[in-house]
């Protein structure tokens, strides 16, 4: 035997031994989760946001959703100096006793 025709043996003898396994299927992540819930505030007037925030409250109340991500931006665009929506919905929290977390116009539930 030449030595391609025992390299062609070796490597035919190997590839009858290797098994296929195919690789664990990853479960897709929804696009939206029903336990984690993002909203953004902006362009909402203060009467629409504290609304929307009331439905947000209830369904995290219910456990429908864990976590809640309220966007409602640093209030560059107020007409005021301040921002209205924002501070209004901390307004809110802070009177229901709800932990909250506010970082760079974003309120972490």
């Amino acid at each position: 035997m030449d030595d391609r025709k025992v390299a062609e043996d070796i490597f035919l003898k190997a590839i009858e031994d290797i098994r296929f396994v195919p690789p664990k299927e990853k479960k897709a992540e929804p696009l939206f989760s029903e336990k984690v819930f993002t909203v953004d505030f902006h362009g909402l007037s203060l009467q629409k946001a504290l609304q929307r925030l009331d439905d947000i409250l209830e369904m995290k109340r219910t456990k429908k959703i864990k976590a809640v991500t309220i966007i409602v931006g640093k209030g560059e665009h107020s007409p005021t100096v301040f921002p209205v929506v924002g501070r209004a919905v901390e307004a809110v929290l802070i009177e229901r006793g709800i932990t909250y977390r506010y970082e760079k116009g974003v309120i972490y539930l």
